[in-house]
C-alpha cells in the first residue's frame, strides 16, 4: 500500500502504491483520486485506509486543487478550493498532499530549521518554473538551495512519455530524444534533478526515488496509460520533529 520514500530524523515522505485498497476493475484498488469517475463511497473508504495506517490524529491534511500550474501556497492559507500544486510550511501541524498518476512528487527540505515543501511535477508545472518558486520561498527564508535535502518519487518514465514540439521547446536537448514526425521521448525526472542541481543544489543531498509508473502497472496508476479510466496516489510528506 505504501512506498517510503524517506525516513529521515526531521520528515516523513510517503507515497501510495495502487495495491491494498476497495476499488475495482480499472481503479483497482487504492484509488485516490477525488476527481477520477470511480464510485465516490470506494474512494472516500481507500482514503481512510492510507491516511489511517500513516497519519496519526494530530495532522492536518493539506490539499488543494491541481491544475499542472506552479503556485505554491503557505499551507496555513490552504483549503481545497485553492488552485495549488505546491504546499509550503515549518509547521508539525501540517501532513502536504498531492495526487499523481505520472507527474513526480517532489520534497525540498531543511533539515535545521524545519522548513518543507511538497510539489507536483508534471511537464506544465516544471517548464513554468515551479521549482524555482519554491526555492524563491526557502531563500526568502535565508535558507540557500545548498542546505536543503532534494526527493523525487515515481513518475512517468523517459521510455514511455512521448510529447509534441509544444512540449520539447520548453527542455534542454539533453533530456530529449527527436522522432521523423518532431515528436520524441522526454525524461521529465531527469530534467527536474537537473534544475535542482544548476541552481545550486548539491547531488549528496539529491535521493533519487524515480520508478516508471506507466511501466509498473500492478504498482502504479498513470494516466498516460489509463486515459479517463485511470486512478491516482498520493503523496504525503510531513515534519516528525
Amino acid at each position: 500500500m505504501i512506498k517510503i520514500l524517506s525516513t529521515n530524523p526531521g520528515f516523513e515522505f510517503v507515497v501510495s502504491t495502487r495495491q491494498g485498497g476497495l476499488s475495482r476493475g480499472n481503479f483497482s484498488s487504492l484509488n485516490l483520486g477525488l476527481n477520477s469517475s470511480d464510485k465516490p463511497d470506494n474512494i472516500k473508504k481507500n482514503r481512510r485506509l492510507f491516511l489511517g495506517s500513516v497519519l496519526n490524529d494530530d495532522h492536518e491534511l493539506v490539499y488543494a486543487k491541481q491544475v499542472h500550474g506552479c503556485h505554491i501556497a503557505n499551507a496555513e492559507d490552504v483549503n481545497p478550493t485553492i488552485e495549488a500544486d505546491g504546499f509550503f510550511t515549518n509547521s508539525k501541524r501540517f501532513a502536504l498532499s498531492i495526487t499523481i498518476a505520472d507527474c513526480h512528487p517532489v520534497l525540498l527540505a531543511h533539515e535545521e530549521s524545519g522548513n518543507f515543501a511538497l510539489l507536483h511535477m508534471g511537464w506544465r508545472g516544471t517548464a513554468a518554473g515551479i521549482l524555482n518558486n519554491a526555492l524563491n520561498m526557502f531563500l526568502g527564508k535565508n535558507i540557500q538551495v545548498k542546505d536543503l535535502i532534494f526527493i523525487i518519487g515515481p513518475g512517468i518514465g523517459y521510455d514511455f512519455f512521448e510529447v509534441g514540439p509544444e512540449v520539447k521547446r520548453h527542455f534542454r536537448k539533453k533530456f530529449w530524444s527527436g522522432l521523423p514526425d518532431g515528436k520524441g521521448f522526454l525524461d521529465l525526472g531527469a530534467s527536474i534533478i537537473d534544475d535542482f542541481l544548476s541552481a545550486g543544489g548539491l547531488h549528496t543531498s539529491v535521493r533519487d526515488s524515480r520508478e516508471c509508473t506507466y511501466a509498473n502497472t500492478s504498482k502504479y496508476f498513470s494516466y498516460r496509460r489509463d486515459g479517463q479510466q485511470s486512478g491516482r496516489m498520493m503523496a504525503l510528506a510531513w515534519r516528525k520533529n
